[in-house]
């Protein structure tokens, strides 16, 4: 597959599977770009810097996804309602 092969392929997955994307005027790799930098702070925020498993389930709780226990289900509820806040302040501009 070539690079503008890739590249299209990513756009439209893009456009096809993020919600609300593309939200600014940039290439389908600088928004890729965004939504994983986006993302890498919002798992900073909910589970602390480095952490770099399951974002949404513990060890203890090998239903991923969906989670079952009471704790992964809280994390992934705030989580959730946190990123709805953030998406409401990009769009603010």
């Amino acid at each position: 597959m070539t690079s503008l092969e890739q590249i299209t392929k990513l756009a439209n997955f893009i456009m096809a599977e993020v919600d609300g994307e593309p939200s600014q005027n940039e290439g389908a790799v600088d928004c890729a770009i965004r939504i994983m930098r986006m993302n890498a702070r919002l798992r900073n925020l909910v589970l602390g810097p480095g952490v770099r498993e399951k974002i949404i389930c513990c060890r203890d709780c090998d239903s991923y996804p969906p989670p079952k226990c009471e704790f992964c289900i809280a994390r992934q509820n705030a989580l959730f309602d946190f990123q709805q806040a953030i998406e409401k302040e990009m769009e603010k501009g």
